[in-house]
């Protein structure tokens, strides 16, 4: 009589004995709780443990059982069923308990669970969270543990001659593992999970499908229903195929499959409303400053001009960060005839002749939203205005080498930044971010190096607050590069391995925002004698994504080359590529510490000494003196005292005497006198 009324093992059968021994650990607690929803193979599981046992009794629950004294009849037919009580007592599985949901019965089940007969165990079964006696502590075996891990799956799939062709999406549910086509799967759901629902549920699960998870306040807005939080819940309780995040305003999230089945749902039973929906998901999205979301809404529902003022308002900044790629593909999803319909969407093209490295066409879709920006209110027009110009600046004058150019128009951005506030600009930080960045470069190039390095520290330390790694990542290889042109070997390499290790984590090493770290860690190689290091330093940099490069860092790979070749020993070499550097150099590059490298270069070269009248070069120091050790500097040809001094920079007479230490030391001298005159050498006095 072991088993009667068990329900036979469905062949063929995938033997699961890691929850064979869970059932094992359960059977000796007073309840275990096996809750999942449909098709989870809970009966199955527990049918194929039972057969190892003469101990379990077994129920299936029917509606009749609703009635108490029906399960009151049924639970003492079913250890009837075992004959004789085995010594340790019985174990009575209670399947579809579920069923007993709000009847009469379910107190009498309380009651059970409460106060067993002497020796029984119960394992429950069922795809609601059952209703436990006060104090009750289960062992519960959840989806989760239900869940086929991914051997699991291929062996299920095997067993089901291979038909489970989407295990990702199954997320280890079994019917969706073995039911192979997706027709018999939506059927499936539609017939066990979600018809037994009211149709007022059903319409708000159609409608909440469109996005990935959803919380209250995103369903309120999607369905219309002002109590989404206790039917999201109620969901969850009954389904078995809603989960929630254990927040304090959780999020809920449907089972991948049965998602997709509810979207092909609405497409065919309501398709005109599947772009609205996708509509009011994007603009609450952009409430709650979840762009990623918020643009592949706007994109879902067609909403191209929607997109666009998303884009110019909230994502434009994406471009210069790990999201890139992803920006790049929603705006590849742009009609081309919308692009140049309204600023905003020109301003996506520009973006995405950026991401695709057509710079050249970048300036006219510029000039063409500033074009229809004409007659907007300045109010409407100065978030856009600002992502123009930045885009502008980084995209076309800095990629063209105009440096001087590159400082003027960065300083006036940034003025018009400072009067702006986060509700005009929600992307101010981030824009005065790369535009701080920008110049910095130009400040670099112009040879302002102390404001340069002011800049770019600035800039590096903001792109690591606002997200903008691509930003951090320029910043840090310039200032390796800034400190290398200074002699300062150690802080150089410093900033270049910091550069090229960020590089690397993120996946960015092909970026053109990569190519000043990789570049100072040849040079650094070069100092080194090492000359193959050089050449693979190089050799990333070829790999890189932009066409055209920058001009200035193209210029200075070429001079790379130069070094590596004076390096080896071959100057007329090393003289003809310099001479062919300066042939070839982009006609709009203007970038004055870059002429005085190739100067420096070419009388190197030549071992040529500078003219009488050159300004002495001040690359020779190994470290350079501070802005505070210039200042100190300056008083030393007088005949004031370090107190003295110290008194005129309000500064301690021991602070004084650090900075004084400081510039003997850098400068190679022994005493003040001395100092003096190397520092009048060097042209720092």
């Amino acid at each position: 009589m072991a088993g009667a009324g068990r329900p036979g093992v469905p062949q063929p059968h995938l033997r699961r004995a890691r929850l064979h021994a869970r059932l094992n650990e359960g059977a000796g607690q007073p309840v275990t709780v096996v809750r999942a929803g449909a098709g989870w193979g809970k009966t199955t599981l527990a049918a194929a443990w039972a057969t190892d046992r003469s101990d379990v009794a077994w129920l299936t629950l029917r509606p009749r059982h609703t009635d108490a004294d029906a399960l009151r009849a049924g639970v003492a037919a079913a250890v009837r069923a075992l004959g004789t009580t085995p010594p340790g007592g019985a174990v009575l599985v209670l399947d579809d308990l579920h069923l007993l949901d709000g009847f009469p019965a379910q107190k009498d089940l309380i009651e059970l669970i409460a106060r067993p007969p002497a020796g029984l165990r119960l394992v429950l079964l069922s795809r609601t969270e059952p209703v436990l006696p006060p104090g009750a502590r289960p062992v519960v075996v959840s989806v989760a543990e239900l869940a086929f891990d991914p051997i699991e799956s291929a062996d299920l799939a095997n067993l089901h001659l291979g038909v489970a062709d989407d295990a990702e999406e199954s997320e280890g549910w079994p019917i969706g593992l073995c039911q192979g086509a997706r027709g018999a799967t939506d059927d499936y759901l539609w017939r066990e999970v979600i018809a037994p629902l009211p149709a007022r549920t059903r319409r708000f699960m159609l409608r909440t499908s469109v996005t990935a998870e959803t919380c209250p306040a995103l369903a309120e807005p999607l369905t219309g229903h002002a109590d989404a939080h206790a039917v999201l819940l109620e969901l969850e309780r009954v389904t078995g195929f809603l989960t929630s995040s254990e927040l304090e305003h959780p999020w809920f999230r449907y089972h991948g499959q049965l998602r997709a089945a509810l979207r092909r749902r609405l497409a065919i039973e309501t398709p005109d409303e599947v772009g609205r929906l996708h509509a009011l998901a994007a603009r609450w999205y952009a409430r709650e400053l979840s762009v990623p979301e918020a643009l592949h809404h706007a994109a879902e529902a067609a909403d191209w001009v929607y997109l666009g003022k998303l884009v110019a308002e909230l994502a434009v900044t994406r471009i210069v960060s790990t999201d890139r790629r992803q920006l790049a593909l929603t705006v590849q999803r742009i009609p081309p005839e919308f692009l140049p319909t309204t600023p905003e969407l020109s301003l996506c093209a520009a973006l995405l002749m950026f991401a695709t490295g057509d710079f050249e066409s970048i300036p006219i879709w510029i000039e063409r939203a500033r074009a229809m920006l004409v007659g907007r209110r300045p109010a409407d027009r100065l978030a856009i205005e600002a992502a123009l110009d930045v885009i502008e600046i980084g995209a076309v004058v800095r990629v063209r080498g105009r440096m001087p150019a590159l400082v003027a128009l960065t300083t006036g951005v940034l003025g018009r930044l400072r009067t702006a506030s986060t509700d005009e600009v929600p992307l101010l930080h981030q824009l005065r971010s790369v535009a701080v960045n920008n110049k910095g470069v130009g400040l670099l190039w112009t040879g302002d190096l102390d404001k340069a390095e002011r800049y770019l520290w600035s800039a590096l330390r903001s792109a690591r607050t606002t997200g903008i790694e691509l930003v951090e990542l320029n910043a840090e290889g310039h200032l390796a590069l800034l400190a290398y042109l200074r002699g300062d070997l150690a802080t150089a390499t410093g900033h270049a391995v910091s550069a090229r290790a960020l590089a690397e984590r993120l996946g960015l090493a092909a970026t053109v925002q990569a190519a000043a770290g990789y570049l100072t860690l040849a040079l650094l190689e070069i100092e080194h004698d090492r000359a193959a290091g050089a050449q693979e330093m190089l050799r990333a940099i070829l790999h890189q994504e932009a066409s055209p490069p920058e001009a200035a860092l193209a210029v200075v790979s070429s001079l790379v080359r130069v070094l590596l070749l004076r390096a080896g020993g071959d100057p007329v070499a090393a003289a003809s590529l310099l001479e062919q550097v300066r042939q070839e150099a982009p006609p709009a590059l203007d970038a004055p510490l870059i002429e005085e490298w190739m100067d420096r270069l070419e009388r190197e070269i030549a071992d040529v000494p500078p003219p009488a009248d050159a300004p002495p070069e001040k690359f020779a120091l190994a470290e350079p003196l501070s802005e505070r050790e210039i200042e100190v500097l300056r008083y030393l040809p007088s005949v004031l005292t370090a107190q003295e001094i110290a008194d005129d920079l309000s500064v301690s007479v021991n602070t004084a005497k650090a900075h004084m230490r400081a510039i003997y030391r850098k400068l190679g001298a022994s005493r003040r006198r001395e100092a003096v005159e190397i520092a009048q050498e060097l042209g720092y006095l």
